[in-house]
C-alpha cells in the first residue's frame, strides 16, 4: 500500500499521542487525521468510491480497550476507528491498528463495492 508505506517514512516526527503536528517543508508531520484522510482515499482508489451515506469520523483512543475495533455512534450511519489503550503510547500499534481498522471499515463496513484494482 503507497500511502501506509511512504507516509511510514514520512512520520519520523509523528508524535506519540499521534495528534500532533509541527511545521515541515511542504506542510505539516503527519498526524491520525492526516493519515485516516489517506487511507481513505487509498480505499476509493481500489475499491471505488465509498457509500456516501455513511460519514467516517476519525481515530480515537479506547483508554479500556484490549484490541482495536469500529464503532457505530449514536446508530447514524457513523464510522469511528477505536485504537486500542495499547496503543496509544505505541506508535507502530498505533499506526498499524489504524491502517487496518480503516480498511476494514472502508472496504466492508462502509459497503465498498470492491472492483479491480488499480495500477499503482
Amino acid at each position: 500500500m503507497k500511502v501506509c508505506q511512504g507516509s511510514m517514512e514520512a512520520m519520523s516526527l509523528f508524535a506519540a499521542d499521534g495528534f500532533a503536528c509541527v511545521p515541515i517543508t511542504g506542510g505539516s508531520t503527519w498526524t491520525l487525521t492526516t493519515l485516516f484522510g489517506a487511507l481513505l482515499r487509498e480505499a476509493e482508489e481500489l475499491y471505488g468510491c465509498r457509500d456516501m451515506r455513511w460519514t467516517p469520523l476519525g481515530v480515537e483512543f479506547h483508554l479500556t480497550a484490549e484490541q482495536p475495533s469500529i464503532w457505530y455512534p449514536g446508530n447514524c450511519k457513523h464510522v469511528v476507528i477505536q485504537l486500542s489503550r495499547h496503543a496509544l503510547r505505541n506508535r507502530p500499534a498505533m499506526l498499524f491498528n489504524c491502517r487496518t481498522k480503516s480498511f476494514t471499515s472502508f472496504r466492508r463496513l462502509v459497503r465498498m463495492q470492491p472492483t479491480e484494482p488499480k495500477k499503482v
